[in-house]
């Protein structure tokens, strides 16, 4: 069961090779797991950002005459989102810094990101929802000047919940827009929900 496969990985505390490995071969747990405007269309992993950076996943969700691409960094299972006095700790301090790195090129190079896009969703491994061609339920494509754009951005680590209100009440996290703190049993949801429906 993909449940206790994750479960395992993750109570080992592995924070590299495995939890990647079991990510890329099983790609619907972003979509039982996350949030998401429209219906996720492609998965594609170890995306890169110009030539300097690069995001763990990115999950395009294409709706009416919009996309939404979700940049997904990966943290440690054992680490926390917060210190014991309310700040960052310095595991979420860095993803944020690295996540805000990636708004910014892709606000100085949205035409180079969305080519970049469209070149690595054609490549083996993504999961397709709807049609081949990389449109929204409009039809456009996601290049089209029509296309509205939604950027989100998730940071995936520890266990447990973040602490309630987290968000609006830390000034660094205010600064990202439509960012989320996701803890790894969020995933083992999703993953139970696999398990009931394993025909995806």
């Amino acid at each position: 069961m993909k449940k206790e496969e994750l479960r395992g990985i993750l109570e080992a505390e592995d924070d590299g090779p495995a939890l990647s490995r079991f990510l890329k071969e099983n790609p619907y747990v972003f979509r039982e797991s996350l949030q998401f405007q429209g219906k996720p269309g492609r998965v594609m992993s170890d995306f890169p950002i110009g030539s300097d950076l690069r995001a763990d996943f990115v999950v395009l969700a294409p709706y009416s005459s919009a996309f939404e691409i979700k940049l997904i960094k990966l943290g440690s299972p054992g680490s926390r989102f917060f210190a014991g006095d309310g700040s960052l700790s310095p595991e979420a301090e860095g993803a944020l810094e690295q996540m805000k790195r990636w708004r910014s090129f892709i606000a100085g190079n949205q035409k180079q990101f969305l080519r970049d896009i469209e070149r690595q969703a054609q490549k083996s491994g993504e999961v397709r929802y709807q049609s081949e061609q990389m449109t929204c339920a409009a039809g456009w494509p996601i290049h089209h000047p029509i296309m509205r754009l939604r950027f989100s951005y998730d940071i995936i680590m520890g266990r447990g919940e973040p602490p309630a209100g987290a968000l609006p009440e830390n000034a660094a996290l205010r600064e990202m827009e439509n960012l989320s703190l996701i803890p790894w049993d969020q995933l083992l949801l999703g993953t139970g929900k696999m398990d009931l429906h394993p025909e995806g």
